[in-house]
């Protein structure tokens, strides 16, 4: 297969363009030329927010598969689907389990909802609802709408829902284990968790099991179409 990964170079594309390759893939990048410059992979280098620039080269691939890994936000999904609607690859994106109702619900402090959660489940109604939570995310993030503008025009593209992932390259471990971390470069055996702490229970995946996960994907949905145009959530098997 001929493989496209939007965003491939930082944390979870980065590990998907790798396993991809290993087992035979043709792979392409697109992104800026920034995080993976000496990357042993072809390069498209573009802008995330201006993709329909890149509209020519990005068809002129074929690609049999095109994964895009940040899209974030409406204008993202927007562009992602003016270029590859009517084409023959098998689309997927990368989404959150922070699209859940219940999840909103449990970062504003309430838990009214029964687990775990499946793709069934409610998604909040809430638009762009990280904006009243803090400021690390887009202003104008909302996986909801994307994934809706993306399968309403594309019925055949993949969704994965994703949960904290970790591992090689995680540029937000200090928000997830860096706390268990460093007490292990300093020796310190002995780990104090609040009641915060101890009561939280999340999904994790560690980042090669994840790439590992989408590379299935892509390529079973190939051979099998049908299956495609489906929502999935991805995590381990136990809650830590």
């Amino acid at each position: 297969m001929k493989i496209l990964i939007i965003g491939g170079t930082r944390f979870i594309g980065r590990h998907l363009a790798l396993q991809a390759r290993d087992a035979g893939h043709e792979v392409i990048l697109f992104n800026r030329g920034q995080s993976w410059p000496d990357a042993p992979f072809e390069q498209i280098q573009g802008d995330l927010n201006a993709l329909t620039d890149s509209r020519e080269a990005l068809l002129s691939l074929a690609p049999d598969a095109v994964m895009h890994c940040l899209a974030m936000t409406l204008q993202h999904a927007e562009d992602f689907v003016s270029i590859f609607k009517g084409s023959k690859a098998q689309l997927s994106l990368l989404s959150s389990a922070d699209c859940y109702a219940a999840f909103q619900d449990l970062v504003n402090g309430r838990d009214q909802c029964d687990w775990p959660l499946n793709e069934q489940d409610p998604i909040t109604d809430i638009p762009f609802y990280w904006r009243s939570i803090d400021s690390l995310h887009n202003a104008d993030y909302d996986k909801n709408q994307v994934t809706a503008i993306v399968q309403q025009a594309c019925p055949q593209s993949t969704v994965y829902r994703l949960p904290m992932v970790y591992g090689p390259h995680d540029r937000q471990y200090a928000y997830r284990h860096g706390w268990i971390l460093q007490h292990l470069i300093h020796h310190q055996s002995k780990m104090i968790l609040g009641i915060n702490k101890q009561a939280s229970l999340w999904q994790y995946g560690y980042v090669e099991n994840i790439a590992a996960a989408l590379l299935h994907g892509m390529t079973h949905f190939q051979k099998n179409p049908p299956v495609a145009g489906k929502i999935y959530n991805l995590c381990e098997p136990r809650v830590r």
